[in-house]
């Protein structure tokens, strides 16, 4: 979706919990250390060290890739007349649509992400598959023939009036 027309809500989340970051960031840290004395220093780390090659493909995974998908973390929401939009980069490139007329109800809700879903991002749980980037609230969205979606929200109630909008 690249024209701006027609917008009636759209949201656009990152990633806020400091806990997450402090995680994340905190064993990238450690990879980079890890790597800095096996590989630059040439003191393996441990009484088992990995294999170099095994330690280079781990320092891109956790070092780099984690901390970058981290950071790019966007959940964009947009409504249109025409339905509902919405990506999670880097995890869901392609901007997905729920068209309008396979929409059959929706509520604004107040969730627990890690006990309903298992956390943040994109998640399969028992009700929904659920796309969140951080806080407890978003709209259940029904949609005919598929499993239910949640979109977190941090704007849950103006989501659930500009879908409003577009049922009447």
């Amino acid at each position: 979706m690249s024209e701006t027309t027609g917008i009636i809500f759209q949201e656009i989340q990152h990633a806020r919990q400091v806990w997450l970051f402090l995680l994340v960031f905190g064993i990238a840290g450690l990879i980079w250390v890890f790597a800095f004395f096996q590989l630059i220093l040439g003191r393996p780390v441990g009484t088992r060290p990995a294999p170099n090659g095994v330690l280079i493909i781990i320092f891109i995974a956790v070092g780099i890739l984690l901390p970058a998908a981290f950071l790019t973390n966007t959940l964009k929401t947009t409504v249109k007349e025409e339905g509902i939009y919405f990506s999670y980069f880097p995890f869901i490139m392609k901007e997905r649509f729920i068209p309008r007329d396979e929409i059959e109800g929706y509520s604004a809700v107040k969730y627990n992400p890690l006990k309903e879903y298992g956390g943040f991002g994109v998640r399969f749980g028992a009700k929904a598959k659920a796309y969140n980037a951080s806080g407890d609230k978003g709209v259940m969205i029904e949609v005919a023939d598929r499993k239910d979606i949640l979109l977190g929200s941090q704007k849950a109630e103006e989501l659930e009036a500009a879908i409003d909008k577009i049922m009447q």
